[in-house]
């Protein structure tokens, strides 16, 4: 056997992301990004794989809307791969976020 195979397999699983996946809870964790409640239009940001939604506000994602003047709401879900292997992320997303600020107005 080779002795380099346990860690050829080891790398090949976890860059094919076929390692573990986050657990899956309810409500979905989330970023206030808004520094005030700004306006009418809610905008959910999804992280990218293997991203985390705290990269959004370390991208200046707040404060380059504020900078424009635009009047949205801007949330950064913690949609991992989790939700999207369990199928959930749209139930999550709807249920967590999407009613409760349409609830709110």
């Amino acid at each position: 056997m080779n002795p380099f195979a346990p860690a050829l397999v080891l790398s090949s699983l976890l860059l094919c992301a076929c390692g573990p996946f986050r657990a899956q809870v309810a409500p979905i964790p989330t970023i206030d990004l808004t520094p005030e409640r700004a306006g009418r239009c809610l905008v959910v940001l999804l992280p990218g794989r293997f991203a985390s939604p705290e990269e959004f506000r370390r991208a200046g994602f707040a404060e380059a809307v504020a900078a424009r003047g635009l009047r949205i709401d801007l949330v950064a879900a913690d949609a991992h791969l989790g939700y999207y292997r369990g199928r959930s992320v749209v139930d999550r997303l709807r249920t967590d976020i999407i009613a409760p600020a349409r609830a709110a107005g």
